[in-house]
């Protein structure tokens, strides 16, 4: 063995768990991302178009009458793709409603 490689400094165990955090956080975050999109593919699959058209113009209705964002009781919190159907459709009535309230106001 060279006589250089002998001399050099071990890594710290401090320095390692630290390496082995990173990583397990890193993991972890990939983990719940892939999860996230395999529930988005099934559900994507699995909803019909109708219902999803159902849940954004249920969105939009409360958005117009300027209620809080929330879901209707018999949703399906669940299910990702009538969540983001019921949100965008908020947000369009929503701004819609706030739109209608300016003009009012002019």
């Amino acid at each position: 063995m060279p006589d250089n490689m002998t001399n050099q400094k071990k890594i710290p165990t401090y320095t390692k768990l630290g390496l082995v955090a990173v990583w397990a956080a890193l993991l972890f975050i990939v983990a719940l991302t892939v999860k996230n999109c395999a529930n988005t593919i099934y559900y994507g699959n699995k909803t019909p178009r109708p219902t999803v058209e159902h849940y954004y113009r249920l969105g939009e209705e409360n958005g117009r009458q300027g209620h809080g964002e929330i879901p209707p009781a018999n949703s399906n919190l669940d299910n990702p793709i009538l969540r983001k159907a019921y949100n965008q459709g908020y947000r369009n009535g929503l701004d819609q409603y706030q739109r209608e309230q300016k003009e009012k106001q002019q």
